[in-house]
This record gives structure tokens, sequence and C-alpha cells, in this order.
């Protein structure tokens, strides 16, 4: 067991980097909702493999199993480049996702402030998720 981690760094341009090790996630969301992280799992390897799809390994009973963890040696970060623009940027614990899908969070994220779409994911996805839960929203000024 060990921990995963996604961490973001962006200009005032909001040109910016994201990183991140294990099953901890990036999102930009505006008018769609776009995963920038890859899951370092064996379920995303099997879904990269064509053995199960997406949809399925959002069940699947080893989505927890991170193939990559902070600290181990040799786990190093995938590094992912961004544009903000009007969208927002929403960095999460896997946690949140056990809780509540992308479309709900794609939802959120467009009716509420930037403090609202934190306390409300969080608040949905507890009920659901038994994993901690960890959110994080940004946007341009």
């Amino acid at each position: 067991m060990g921990t995963t981690m996604v961490a973001a760094i962006m200009n005032q341009q909001g040109e910016g980097v994201v990183g991140n090790v294990g099953d901890s996630r990036a999102y930009l969301v505006g008018d769609e909702i776009r995963r920038i992280t890859k899951d370092h799992s064996r379920v995303q390897e099997m879904v990269d493999q064509g053995l199960i799809s997406f949809r399925e390994a959002q069940n699947h009973p080893l989505r927890h199993i991170v193939t990559r963890i902070v600290g181990r040696p040799g786990d190093t970060p995938d590094l992912s480049q961004f544009h903000l623009g009007n969208d927002l940027l929403v960095l999460c614990s896997d946690g949140l996702l056990d809780g509540v899908s992308e479309q709900e969070m794609h939802s959120i994220a467009l009716h509420h402030s930037l403090p609202g779409i934190c306390r409300l994911l969080v608040e949905n996805a507890k009920g659901r998720s038994r994993d901690n839960i960890t959110v994080v929203a940004a946007a341009r000024r």
C-alpha cells in the first residue's frame, strides 16, 4: 500500500503542467470534461490492452491496485502539459471518483462557484465512497 498524488503548476497565461503518480487525477472542465492524467493501475493496463472497456474498469474489483506510488524507487510521475483557457482545473484523489461520476463532476462544475464545486463534490461522494476524498479546483482570473 502506498500514496498517490496529483499536482499542477500554471502560469498567468493558463499554461501549465500536471504530474501524477498512481490513480489521483486531473481534469479540465468546460463545455466538456477531459481527463488529462492517466491512471497507473492494473485496471488501466487492462483497458490499454483491450481486455476490458472503460465502463467495465469503473467498477472492476482490481480498480484500486496501483502500479506506481510516491516514494518507491523507479516510480516516476507522468507529466502532461495543458492550457486552461476558460476551463476549470480539477485535481482529485481516487476516493472522489468512487462516489461521483465524471458526468456528475461536470454538472456540478458548470453550475457552482469554485468553493461550492469542491464542497458539493466531497459531500456527494462521502456517502458512496469508503476512501479518503480530496478535491482542488482552480480557474484563471
